[in-house]
């Protein structure tokens, strides 16, 4: 527990004057200064484009409704690589002033990232239809060829049954039969 905890960074971010406590692990995963004074902009700042409007939803959602923070995003390095960073945290207020600030972890997750990568170019690599599925036959995964069948982008074959998806045809039989097959796979292995 002491080494995952040693590789967290912590922070804080107060909302009112937007001073941002950053512990020296926070820093270095961030590419900031080790002692200058900071603020959440300069965080912002070393969020990827593609990134950064997700965050800033994220940061306001927790600050105007479910107080939770989540989210992971993409920081640009000092050797200008990017690195991917998962964010857990959760707003607090000052019992004293009623001031809000954020607190909570940020940490590495590069290498997770990087494995999830590989194993989606090795499915999709799969020149058949390949798919992950729940015991109860919702997608969770499936290849590039398997969306080219299904003629579906992901947020329309995400969680759906495996057994609705069209290629099956419009038969009934023939989904049961699908629906049957997939439920013995889960309960046979």
């Amino acid at each position: 527990m002491g080494k995952e905890a040693a590789d967290l960074g912590v922070f804080r971010l107060d909302f009112k004057t937007d001073a941002l406590y950053a512990n020296p692990k926070l820093r270095e995963l961030l590419s900031l200064p080790a002692t200058s004074v900071l603020h959440g902009e300069d965080a912002f700042a070393r969020i990827h484009e593609h990134d950064v409007d997700h965050v800033r939803e994220s940061v306001d959602a927790a600050r105007e409704g479910s107080g939770k923070f989540r989210s992971e995003f993409r920081i640009r390095g000092p050797d200008d690589k990017y690195r991917w960073v998962a964010a857990r945290g959760r707003v607090i207020v000052d019992p004293r002033s009623g001031a809000l600030s954020l607190a909570g972890v940020n940490y590495d997750i590069t290498d997770v990232k990087d494995r999830e990568s590989l194993v989606s170019k090795l499915i999709d690599g799969i020149g058949a239809l390949f798919s992950i599925t729940t015991p109860d036959g919702r997608i969770l995964e499936l290849n590039e060829y398997g969306e080219a069948q299904t003629g579906l982008a992901r947020e329309k074959w995400s969680n759906a049954n495996f057994w609705e998806l069209r290629m099956w045809g419009r038969s009934e039989e023939t989904r049961s039969a699908v629906r049957d097959l997939v439920k013995r796979a889960a309960t046979e292995g």
